[in-house]
């Protein structure tokens, strides 16, 4: 599994064979977005976050079929989270899953009162917006995306 943790380099791995963009780089086939990632049901989230999207090994021990990106502000260009794989086993690897930590920058954000009260919905609904995290399942050349702001504060019944 591939955790991009620049942008570039994600739509190049995600994107070859694509067309390319006036900036460059490959752009998004909206026919490949098979859906959305669910992980959590409201804004109060304990970090770690896990996402999945295969529980079981991969089909080939390590051989990864799935590819992870996560996009999110940052401040002073400090990350607020990171992604982890989440387990490598002795008998192969779970590329359909990992998880989302909270890095020392991220911790002191949710603490300081900079995006709202301290451990609040406020400040977790500024901290989540213009974070999103990216699958790409390499056999079906499907892509899954993650807004992780939407996914806390929107209703469902509000999702189109």
């Amino acid at each position: 599994m591939s955790i991009c943790t620049r942008y570039a380099d994600f739509r190049n791995l995600f994107m070859s064979g694509e067309p390319t963009a006036a900036d460059g780089f490959p752009t998004w086939d909206p026919s490949k977005f098979d859906g959305n990632l669910v992980v959590y049901s409201n804004w109060q989230i304990t970090f770690p976050v896990t996402i999945q999207l295969q529980l079981s090994d991969d089909a080939v021990a390590y051989t990864d079929e799935y590819h992870w990106h996560l996009s999110q502000p940052t401040e002073l260009t400090a990350p607020r989270m990171e992604l982890l794989r989440y387990d490598n086993l002795p008998t192969g690897t779970r590329s359909g899953r990992v998880q989302i930590a909270l890095t020392t920058k991220g911790d002191e954000l949710l603490s300081s009162g900079e995006l709202g009260p301290p451990h609040s919905a406020e400040s977790m609904s500024n901290f989540l917006r213009g974070c999103y995290v990216y699958a790409y399942e390499i056999s079906s050349d499907q892509f899954y995306v993650l807004d992780m702001y939407r996914q806390a504060f929107v209703p469902a019944q509000l999702d189109i």
